[in-house]
């Protein structure tokens, strides 16, 4: 079966319906009822160690882009100033482009600027099990992470 995914308003495959995964369903479901109160969008991969913004289904730069540099380099320069882990902000499509990924739907549909996603440890030299990091690693990117998403929140009421 093929699967519609979300491609800014346009269709990549052909199927009778979107978010058609339950899982998939229940959190956009969810989101639609807090859009009101949704001041921020994270969500949280590995590995490449990468700050990313809207949008990833396309080259084009959106209109708030000038924001998004902005907030990325508070993150980034936060996260760097925990453990000296460089961390670099790009949009989404400069990684690759790709369509479906949830911080592009919140940002195009329910109309919310602030919507990313962070690329964690390692880096994109670094790795040598897959997604696994080191275990002495995880301690340390859970705090240069959350000293990025304190730099984060703060750096969106600007």
């Amino acid at each position: 079966k093929c699967y519609k995914s979300y491609n800014g308003y346009k269709l990549l495959r052909v199927d009778t319906s979107t978010r058609d995964q339950v899982n998939t369903r229940q959190v956009s479901n969810y989101l639609q009822t807090v859009q009101d109160k949704l001041v921020l969008f994270v969500t949280y991969h590995s590995y490449s160690q990468l700050f990313l913004t809207p949008l990833g289904y396309t080259v084009k730069i959106p209109d708030n882009h000038e924001h998004h540099v902005r907030v990325g380099q508070a993150v980034v320069d936060a996260i760097f100033k925990r453990h000296g882990v460089q961390y670099i902000t790009q949009r989404a499509a400069q990684l690759y482009p790709a369509s479906g990924d949830s911080p592009d739907w919140v940002h195009d549909v329910l109309k919310l600027t602030d919507s990313y996603t962070m690329e964690l440890r390692p880096g994109p030299d670094e790795w040598k099990d897959g997604f696994e990091l080191d275990p002495e690693q995880i301690l340390p990117t859970g705090e240069e992470n959350v000293a990025g998403l304190l730099a984060l929140v703060d750096s969106i009421d600007q």
